[in-house]
């Protein structure tokens, strides 16, 4: 079907699309964490205003 360097090349592009594809989901991973680690600390700070207010 394809010759020597034909393949070679179809192996390499679809090892970089793999390699892209696994960067895309730790980067996107690594971004929900972040997200989520923003969310608690904003949370955590809110609480800590308000206990400063009621006190």
């Amino acid at each position: 079907m394809f010759d020597k360097k034909g393949m070679i090349l179809l192996e390499s592009c679809l090892f970089f699309m793999l390699c892209m594809l696994l960067t895309a989901l730790i980067f996107r991973c690594a971004l929900a964490l972040h997200q989520r680690d923003s969310v608690k600390r904003d949370w955590f700070h809110d609480e800590e205003i308000r206990e400063i207010y009621e006190s």
